[in-house]
């Protein structure tokens, strides 16, 4: 039997597909042949043919995100444009619906188009220009997306397969729909399977009940399915009993029970990227920076946090949230070994979550030695994880932030308090980790207040790193507000809006079987009135932050140097002896209460007293302070309580008081060339506080 498995737009473009990776390797290890075909890489050569015959050089740039669309070059452009349809929301599915559907116009797909034109404007990353351009060039792509599909459909010998497995996540239904529909009509002897997350549960059921062209639906982890499924078909043996198969007969479409339970994760095989590196375009291999071509690696299935406590937005894991790892030697020797097969060391690491334990047992043993690495994580870290990941080469994450209000937060069972994500923010922007956020909002049951706080909150982050923009939280397939959809106070619960176009004929009862997003009426109302307020915010943060906001302390051993760009001009604050050391006390959260009594207490006492000499560095600290024209800000020693000290700090946005605690927001000043900007890199610290001087505070050890 020969197999193939198929990779469509609009799944992630520079990194291959671990699901059709891994199934090649365990359709191997059963002596199953089979090839990989990426029609993700197509769309380049399609619409971008200009890229086969770039010049060596034209990949190997370092853009800065989307901000650089239209000055790198047609690479560049093509993989950003490329991203914007990957991820937003199912502007990808709407693109490919003409393709799919023989009746029907591009009403829907334009007017699509048109709303991601006045959003690319609005979010102060694109020119004008630019915005236009990109939405311009996505409207003429998607109005030749059956021609598009026409070229995948010739681009291969589809009659030399017995068997075609199409991998649909997210924004891959219509397109894998629309090829699967041209092969089966020329090619009806061909077994058509589908599998993927966008098959799991009713959805699966619907897609071969709904779509006649397709034969059978893998559901589930599918490396025992698979193999198995292609030996019965090799053998003509029936399907109907297989666990984890859909099948379609005389009664209609059933099932053969769950898919098998999972094993231990180091039995899984390597995942095979050949196919992909044989496909991929040359320039693409020359990308630098954020659009680097990265290798997904799996260390975990399922979610541990999610085993106690289900974020109630989550529609992931929908088979099972039951976690397994691998283990630290296999996790070791899988990143080894595929960056010595294919000579790629930046690794997408696909887990919902990290193991806590990695940090012990895998993080130290890779330090030194020159991986790239993306991890998803929670957010209550502390300095010294964040610490760890750097050394470990782990240079982005995504920690789950989604707000920073205690009371959202408290609504999504996040199990995190504000102050926690902000500490994280901080903690990255000091040592380097880029966090992947976007702020969540529309929640039932939310409090306007939480937002107006949290908006008021904003410019005094400006110099951290912002989410990538507000999202109103979906109500989504398998998360806890879809199962309970009635105690949550959601009504008028229906299939999202976009199914009308790329589902366009089938019946709304078949769309909300096939939907994973669901549009519906918040108890609270849709129309909420600090909607607006909390993008503008957001939105200022952004383009604060990209501006080059910032906020730096430069410390001496007595006196306390602050640099604050944060509103546009520069302001300088000096803060001496005891202010010193209590600004250095709230580099992490404290609460409020313990606060009190705080210069009293011994080890206070012997940094404040123990050495009245002001070293070379605070000498220097001073007079810069004075060249800036700083505020020299008092004591508390002076004015002889904690209160009227605090009040001065948070007045100045030195200091936050929130969730009952306060935290200094100043970053260690450790970038040489952004410190040049200020005139200070002479005070650049090479190394930030060490950790045993973090957990007192900052106060030296003994």
């Amino acid at each position: 039997m020969k197999v193939c498995l198929v990779v469509l737009p609009f799944t992630p473009s520079v990194t291959p597909s671990l699901g059709a990776s891994l199934l090649k390797s365990a359709l191997r290890r059963d002596g199953i042949e089979s090839a990989i075909f990426y029609g993700s890489l197509e769309f380049f050569r399609f619409y971008w043919p200009e890229v086969v015959r770039a010049p060596e050089s034209e990949g190997a740039r370092s853009p800065r995100g989307f901000r650089s669309y239209g000055t790198m070059g047609p690479v560049v452009d093509s993989v950003l444009v490329y991203e914007l349809l990957a991820g937003s929301e199912d502007l990808g599915e709407s693109f490919f619906a003409d393709a799919l559907w023989d009746r029907g116009g591009h009403e829907e797909f334009l007017a699509r188009v048109e709303t991601l034109r006045r959003r690319l404007r609005g979010m102060g990353q694109f020119t004008e220009t630019a915005a236009d351009e990109i939405a311009d060039t996505i409207e003429r792509q998607g109005l030749r997306a059956r021609e598009f599909i026409d070229h995948c459909h010739v681009s291969r010998d589809w009659g030399a397969y017995d068997v075609i497995g199409f991998s649909t996540t997210f924004n891959q239904n219509a397109s894998s729909l629309a090829l699967a529909r041209r092969i089966k009509e020329r090619n009806p002897e061909i077994r058509i399977v589908f599998g993927g997350a966008n098959c799991e549960g009713s959805m699966g059921e619907e897609m071969l009940a709904s779509f006649a062209w397709i034969d059978l639906v893998v559901q589930g982890e599918a490396e025992a399915t698979l193999p198995a499924l292609v030996r019965r078909l090799g053998a003509g043996k029936s399907l109907e009993s297989l666990p984890g198969l859909v099948t379609r007969g005389r009664e209609g479409v059933s099932t053969g029970g769950p898919p098998p339970p999972r094993g231990s994760m180091d039995d899984l095989p390597l995942p095979e990227f050949d196919d992909y590196f044989q496909q991929v375009p040359r320039p693409y291999l020359r990308l630098e920076g954020a659009l680097r071509l990265s290798l997904p690696v799996e260390t975990s299935r399922g979610c541990w946090w999610g085993e106690k406590h289900h974020c109630t937005f989550c529609g992931l894991n929908a088979a099972t949230m039951r976690y397994l790892s691998k283990s630290p030697d296999r996790v070791v020797a899988e990143l080894h070994a595929l960056r010595e097969r294919h000579g790629v060391s930046k690794f997408y690491t696909v887990d919902n979550i990290l193991d806590r334990r990695y940090l012990t047992e895998v993080l130290p043993r890779l330090e030194g030695q020159g991986f790239d690495l993306f991890y998803e994580t929670k957010s209550n870290l502390s300095e010294d994880e964040v610490r760890l990941f750097v050394r470990a080469g782990i240079r982005s994450i995504q920690p789950g932030i989604e707000n920073l209000s205690s009371d959202i937060l408290t609504l999504m069972r996040k199990g995190v308090r504000g102050y926690q994500n902000i500490e994280t923010l901080k903690w990255c922007e000091i040592h380097g980790v880029r966090p992947v956020w976007s702020y969540l909002y529309g929640f039932p049951g939310e409090r306007e207040e939480s937002y107006a706080e949290a908006v008021r909150l904003m410019p005094r982050l400006a110099h951290l790193p912002p989410p990538n923009r507000p999202v109103p939280v979906t109500l989504d397939r398998f998360s806890p507000y879809f199962e309970r959809r009635d105690d949550f106070g959601f009504r008028n619960v229906r299939p999202w809006k976009g199914t009308e176009d790329y589902y366009r004929g089938l019946s709304r009862e078949a769309r909300f079987r096939l939907s994973y997003h669901f549009d519906s009426d918040l108890p609270q109302g849709n129309s909420l009135p600090y909607a607006d307020r909390l993008w503008q915010a957001v939105l200022a943060w952004i383009q604060s932050f990209h501006a080059g906001a910032s906020f730096f302390q430069l410390r001496g051993e007595r006196v306390t140097l602050l640099v604050d760009t944060r509103s546009g001009g520069s302001r300088s604050f000096l803060l001496s002896n005891a202010g010193h050391l209590v600004h250095d006390a709230l580099r992490r959260a404290r609460p409020a209460e313990r606060l009190d009594g705080f210069l009293t207490a011994p080890s206070m006492v012997e940094a404040l007293f123990g050495g009245l000499w002001y070293g070379e560095r605070d000498l220097a600290l001073v007079e810069e302070a004075r060249r800036r024209g700083a505020e020299f800000l008092p004591s508390p020693e002076d004015g002889g309580t904690m209160e009227p000290f605090l009040a001065v700090l948070e007045e100045r946005g030195i200091a936050l008081a929130v969730d009952g605690r306060w935290l200094a927001l100043a970053v260690d000043c450790l970038d040489f060339e952004r410190a040049r900007v200020l005139d200070l890199d002479r005070f650049v610290d090479r190394a930030p506080m060490d950790p045993v001087t973090a957990e007192r505070g900052g106060v030296p050890p003994p």
